[in-house]
């Protein structure tokens, strides 16, 4: 269902590139990850977590290479307590990058299309 009222948040974690770079390796053993690497999948459920704590009635659209993508009904919707937190909580979480925008017609018209109304 499409809500009329909504926006829509971005985040990319700086992690997305390290498993190219890197080369194949088990997430599940902590004790395969050499110092200064990051655990991704981790990395992955703490960001989910803290959105989902951070804005209980966001719905996540995307998630695809570390990136996500959110639907955030306007009403209730605090942006102030948004960027103080997502700003706090970057470093910790690895989020390279994040936005918040109105949805597009093209957001729209894609959904519709593509059978996810």
């Amino acid at each position: 269902m499409l809500r009329k009222n909504s926006s829509r948040i971005d985040s990319a974690s700086d992690d997305d590139n390290n498993d190219s770079i890197q080369g194949p390796r088990s997430f599940e053993d902590p004790s395969s990850l050499l110092e200064g690497e990051f655990n991704l999948t981790n990395i992955h459920n703490q960001v989910l977590s803290f959105i989902t704590k951070l804005l209980p009635q966001a719905i996540l659209l995307r998630d695809f290479n570390g990136n996500f993508v959110y639907q955030i009904p306007i009403q209730g919707f605090n942006a102030e307590r948004l960027f103080l937190e997502m700003e706090r909580s970057k470093e910790r979480l690895h989020i390279a990058d994040w936005g918040i925008s109105q949805c597009s017609l093209e957001d729209v018209f894609t959904r519709i299309c593509g059978g996810d109304a």
